[in-house]
């Protein structure tokens, strides 16, 4: 029979193993949605639909505008850089600091 020892070591490396897949889960999607092209970036994008949606593109020193869907990727039009608010991506992926910040509900923070 087992003891509390056991019972504890099991719901927590239950609970370890949900919270380590649920960050690699945000990462994976974070980092596909900014992209790691050395010349095409995501800078931000937002659904509009299912399958659609509409992506903040930043080409060399160019800001463009463009729309996806099942059937393709448009084209929507050029974006002023001083039309946008550009975001400050701060990164921090220590395991200790990414537990931590789960562990308190910071989903979006990475800090110390």
């Amino acid at each position: 029979m087992p003891g509390f020892s056991d019972i504890f070591m099991l719901v927590f490396s239950l609970i370890f193993v949900i919270a380590l897949a649920i960050y690699v889960t945000r990462w994976v999607s974070a980092s596909r949605l900014r992209g790691f092209g050395k010349n095409i970036k995501i800078i931000e994008s937002i659904g509009v639909g299912q399958h659609n949606a509409i992506l903040l593109l930043k080409v060399g020193e160019k800001y463009i505008l463009v729309g996806t869907s099942k059937e393709g990727t448009r084209f929507l039009c050029d974006v002023n850089e001083d039309d946008i608010e550009l975001p400050e991506i701060k990164q921090n992926y220590e395991f200790k600091n990414v537990l931590n910040n789960l562990i308190r509900g910071n989903k979006n923070e990475n800090s110390n």
